[in-house]
């Protein structure tokens, strides 16, 4: 009785923490807006800083399992069942990142479309 008890006792504590999708997907976007939320900071970024962890993002935040374009992550987004208002921003600002990213003459990144991802990741 007493070693079925110890076992019992062993099993409960050799566990691991099963950890919550919701509290998964917190702790993905919090990382993301930290991030975010440093880079506001700097008056311009390059698409190369801010392209990777947008993609990663929404890849480990919605579980995608494939690499995607911009285009392939708006027509995503356009199919996520988030406000509308949030889901508008989020392509609008997509989009103004995409435009710079792929001119003839890279653009940087200006600090007000990070605030406006912020915001709008905020209330993903």
């Amino acid at each position: 009785m007493v070693r079925h008890l110890i076992s019992k006792i062993k099993n409960i504590f050799s566990k691991e923490e099963t950890k919550s999708p919701e509290l998964e997907k917190q702790k993905i976007k919090d990382q993301l807006l930290k991030k975010l939320n440093k880079l506001s900071k700097k008056d311009f970024i390059e698409p190369q800083v801010i392209n990777p962890l947008i993609r990663n993002f929404f890849r480990q935040y919605y579980d995608w399992d494939y690499e995607f374009s911009y285009l392939e992550l708006i027509d995503e987004i356009q199919q996520l069942k988030i406000k509308h208002k949030t889901k508008k921003q989020l392509i609008f600002n997509l989009k103004l990142i995409l435009k710079k990213s792929y001119s003839v003459e890279s653009e940087d990144i200006d600090k007000q479309i990070i605030i406006n991802l912020y915001n709008a990741i905020v209330t993903i």
